[in-house]
């Protein structure tokens, strides 16, 4: 199959940047499996196993599409269409050159809550319901970009991993919930003083700050520590930290909200909306590294990804839905 991967950035992300590292992962996966990849992106992108259209600004992306490909993926939102095919519930993309098939993958909350287009795609089971649609496939990463998992490391103190000015992913309730198993917290994703969304400033020298961070600085900290604090605000998508922090052996303490109860799963973390109730979890909780690591490992890799999602470019090959349920809903 020719598959078109379109992402607005270039690729590969060096340091923050969860839904870039996710096409990436997708990217060498559909290779891996036998299938040319055509990576449709940001100016410098560069990858050796796929070829590489760069977005020209100022031009329709569509036109930008090559001849050549049998579906064409979008991330996150369907570029505006020069016109559109509706035939029982299947969308293909009329653009001059040929109706051209394509799913877009929805990485965050639509406000409204509505299904925006027959062939989305969401990223766990409860975001396709809250938004009217019933097509989700986990997010997946290609765990070789990330250093190794080393067992046995003596693991201290906690960690929060997010867009820490972002105030859904709620850095206070992590520090208070740290503050309140007595653990230091270590903070990948953010700065003590933070101008970008306010002045935003932590005092407390319990916290430890380490910046917007890439791989091998996740691994490193999510190696040695006894936790992700994880309390959001809102109902999360997916929540690739949480799979990133179980891959390297460390438990998740996090709110119910969104996929988290799909995500962790009983022996991986404690899931409360009350702080006192999290922060006593991370003083009992008895973690098995090994069955953390091999849950995230098996179940959140990009290759399931990968043969989840070309099972849905199929359906749309062959004029079949993909949501079970009408646009709208």
């Amino acid at each position: 199959m020719r598959i078109g991967l379109h992402i607005g950035c270039s690729l590969p992300v060096k340091r923050y940047g969860g839904t870039e590292r996710v096409v990436w992962s997708l990217a060498k996966a559909l290779h891996r499996a036998g299938h040319e990849v055509t990576l449709i992106a940001g100016k410098g992108t560069a990858a050796d196993f796929a070829r590489v259209v760069e977005l020209r600004p100022g031009m329709s992306v569509w036109a930008q599409i090559p001849d050549n490909l049998d579906i064409i993926h979008f991330q996150n939102a369907l570029p505006p269409l020069p016109a559109a095919a509706y035939a029982d519930g299947i969308s293909r993309a009329l653009t001059g050159k040929r109706d051209i098939p394509y799913v877009v993958t929805v990485h965050g909350n639509i406000p409204g809550g509505r299904l925006p287009d027959p062939n989305t795609i969401f990223v766990s089971a409860n975001h396709a319901s809250r938004h009217g649609g019933s097509a989700y496939v986990y997010n997946g990463l290609d765990w070789e970009d990330y250093p190794r998992f080393t067992p046995g490391l003596r693991r201290k103190g906690v960690f929060f991993l997010g867009k820490a000015a972002w105030k859904v992913k709620n850095l206070r309730g992590a520090i208070k919930i740290a503050g309140m198993s007595g653990e230091r917290l270590d903070v990948l994703g953010g700065h003590r003083l933070n101008l970008k969304m306010g002045f935003r400033f932590t005092p407390d020298l319990n916290v430890k700050f380490h910046g917007m961070v890439g791989n091998d600085e996740k691994g490193r900290v999510a190696n040695s520590s006894r936790g992700l604090v994880f309390p959001v605000l809102w109902d999360e998508p997916f929540g690739l930290a949480v799979v990133e922090a179980m891959y390297f052996g460390a438990p998740v303490f996090g709110a119910t909200r969104g996929s988290l109860p799909e995500l962790v799963i009983p022996d991986t973390g404690v899931l409360s909306e009350s702080p006192e109730e999290l922060a006593a979890a991370i003083r009992d909780f008895n973690a098995d590294e090994r069955l953390l690591h091999n849950y995230a490992a098996t179940t959140f890799n990009s290759d399931i990804m990968a043969r989840k999602y070309l099972s849905y470019y199929e359906q749309i090959l062959n004029n079949e839905k993909i949501n079970s349920l009408p646009a709208g809903n």
